[in-house]
């Protein structure tokens, strides 16, 4: 895990180098899940988990498109491969009541973004930001994703969680991932995503038939 005190992963490889360690310079990195490795991850949790076979719905005509095998075995963001359809289609919400998983046509389906989650009560490093003891908001910076670029943020703090609201829309915010939050270099903590909030998808649909005004009233 990096950095390494005040060391950063290429200060660390930097000095693997000097040191003759080319083979762990040069050694592949992991993206995935560690101990599953180069394994497929649906049938790696099939071994664990059995098929339940539920609809694939497209989000937006409510038309079934295809069959899944179990909404375990897909995430938001993922490309389902469903056969005779030319256009990609990614998964944008999973039910586990009706076991549906609804996708969407293109990977920059507005309904794959938003501005706006909530989390579980926070765990904070050193101790609960000032701004936040104070009733205030906290300004600071945001990343669920290691390869994500931080992204300001505005945090409130509720007796359930945190409500956070970004600077700009994020895609596939997922419940279930860590945010990660710092400010001026510091981490100052992290929370556990419950709810994506509502989509830049949602948000037209109720725009587009003048319902905003009323929400806001």
């Amino acid at each position: 895990m990096f950095p390494l005190g005040e060391l950063t992963k290429s200060d660390v490889k930097h000095i693997a180098l000097e040191n003759k360690l080319e083979k762990f310079v040069t050694k592949p990195e992991s993206m995935g899940i560690c101990f599953i490795g180069s394994r497929n991850f649906q049938n790696f949790i099939k071994e664990y988990i059995s098929d339940k076979p539920g609809d694939f719905v497209n989000v937006d005509n409510a038309k079934i498109v295809g069959q899944h095998r179990g909404i375990h075995q897909w995430t938001l963001g993922q490309r389902t491969k469903l056969q005779g359809l030319p256009e990609a289609f990614f998964t944008a919400r999973k039910c586990i009541e009706n076991n549906t998983v609804y996708v969407a046509q293109g990977t920059n389906h507005p309904i794959l973004y938003t501005s706006l989650f909530f989390t579980s009560k926070a765990h904070w490093i050193h101790s609960v930001p000032e701004e936040l003891t104070r009733g205030e908001i906290l300004e600071c910076n945001f990343k669920f994703q290691h390869t994500e670029e931080w992204t300001a943020c505005e945090v409130c703090d509720t007796n359930q969680g945190l409500i956070v609201k970004l600077s700009d829309q994020k895609r596939c915010i997922t419940p279930g991932q860590y945010a990660v939050f710092s400010k001026n270099c510091e981490c100052l903590g992290s929370a556990r995503i419950v709810n994506s909030g509502i989509s830049n998808f949602s948000l037209n649909y109720l725009q587009n038939r003048g319902m905003m005004s009323n929400i806001k009233k």
